[in-house]
């Protein structure tokens, strides 16, 4: 099965970028043409992207990042191979101007077996330091296009073997020499374990992936059900109680208690050795 790609990194003086897309659930047919409309369409919506990073973001009209912002990124690439600069993409509806929006289209039932597919995208991918200073949008609009072809593939050489698709597919990322390698891992299986072992052997790939992740990014069904009606992505405490002013937490504020439904987040250890359960 084609679960491996490859990229070759033709220079160390490089900056890593991430691009996370989250599609949700949608009904994949168990079939090769049915696969390639569905990606042809995902790729057609790509202009309609908005990509956002902390308090900036990238459209097509607006594709590029002010020079003072793109030199803060630049400050980050040292350490963007285990800490890349990661964009969010949402669809922005207001600079729609070609109307390639996503759809929804409603078809007669059809025998062709389908099943609900979890689709993520995670993309990761090295860049040189003039691109963050120019058209950054092409860039990343370019990345996702190759990265939902990827995913296509992988999907149609599941679907050879197996005659089956996957819930959904996880993208894990490893640097080895000077290529950077791209592996999309299907949910938990009795097969999995073989695979991995058969990749990482015939590949001579690390234990460890450069980027892990936790359920906060992609939370599975089950984890969606401990979250509640909250679904929203787990946060950084520390990042929404002001430090100072009349409202700043201190050691001899109060603690109320207020009726309602709790539901665990997360546990984050800072680097300061302190833990914080949200």
């Amino acid at each position: 099965m084609d679960l491996v790609q490859s990229s070759v990194l033709l220079s160390n003086d490089v900056v890593f970028l991430r691009v996370i897309i989250r599609y949700g659930e949608r009904l994949f047919y168990w079939n090769e043409h049915h696969l390639e409309k569905l990606f042809a369409g995902l790729r057609e919506t790509i202009n309609s992207l908005i990509f956002i990073h902390n308090d900036c973001y990238i459209s097509k009209e607006k594709p590029k990042l002010s020079p003072q912002y793109s030199r803060q990124m630049l400050k980050q690439a040292n350490d963007s191979l285990h800490n890349p600069i990661t964009f969010v993409a949402n669809f922005n509806f207001d600079c729609d101007s070609e109307d390639t929006g996503p759809r929804v289209e409603f078809k007669p039932p059809q025998k062709v077996p389908c099943a609900m597919h979890q689709l993520n995208v995670d993309a990761f991918f090295a860049v040189d330091p003039e691109i963050v200073e120019g058209d950054l949008f092409d860039t990343l609009r370019s990345n996702v296009s190759e990265f939902l072809t990827s995913y296509n593939e992988t999907l149609k050489s599941i679907l050879a073997k197996e005659k089956s698709i996957p819930r959904s597919l996880t993208a894990y990322y490893f640097h080895h020499e000077d290529k950077l390698i791209r592996v999309f891992y299907p949910p938990f299986c009795e097969k999995e374990l073989q695979w991995r072992e058969a990749i990482h052997k015939g590949l001579d790939l690390p234990r460890k992936p450069i980027i892990r992740r936790g359920l906060a990014i992609f939370p599975t069904r089950s984890f969606k059900r401990l979250l509640g009606p909250n679904e929203e992505n787990l946060v950084c405490p520390h990042l929404l109680i002001p430090s100072s002013g009349p409202n700043a937490a201190s050691a001899d504020g109060n603690c109320e208690i207020i009726r309602g439904r709790y539901t665990y987040k997360h546990y984050l250890q800072v680097r300061e050795k302190v833990g914080v359960a949200k």
